[in-house]
């Protein structure tokens, strides 16, 4: 059903996944091409706030502070998992791969990289932060808008 915290969760977590996305593609080589990958990680970051965080409110400002930071992790493992499969989709058209157990097991090394590639002060700082934030937001807007 929706409800104003789970819009609210929605917007504010789909703005956190916008700025870690963009503070992503500065740690990636220069002259990459991203194409639509903020806003493709904002969409995801909507979708799990609305979900995930909107499903987790009125149980008190410590839930909701760790909840918080539990679905900007969330929203990381989602676009970690769409972007690494459209990379194993795009070499596995390719030809590249001898099977699909193959492709899917590269489909995890791909996940892996970008993982790696993505930590930073910075972009744990945006997702951490944001989260708490966001978390506590959204319980509040659950306390007051009904």
């Amino acid at each position: 059903m929706p409800t104003a915290a789970k819009l609210v969760a929605a917007i504010l977590f789909a703005i956190v996944a916008f700025f870690a996305a963009q503070a992503v593609t500065a740690l990636f080589p220069e002259g990459m091409y991203f194409g639509p990958f903020a806003p493709i990680c904002a969409a995801i970051g909507g979708l799990v706030g609305w979900r995930v965080m909107g499903a987790r409110v009125g149980k008190g400002m410590q839930v909701a502070a760790g909840s918080g930071v539990a679905t900007s992790f969330v929203i990381v493992f989602w676009c970690l998992f769409v972007f690494s499969a459209d990379e194993m989709v795009k070499k596995s058209m390719s030809g590249r791969y001898d099977g699909p157990f193959d492709a899917v097991a590269n489909g995890f090394g791909i996940a892996g990289g970008y993982a790696v590639m993505m930590v930073s002060p910075t972009v744990l700082a945006i997702l951490v932060l944001g989260g708490l934030a966001s978390g506590l937001a959204v319980e509040w807007v659950s306390r007051h808008w009904r």
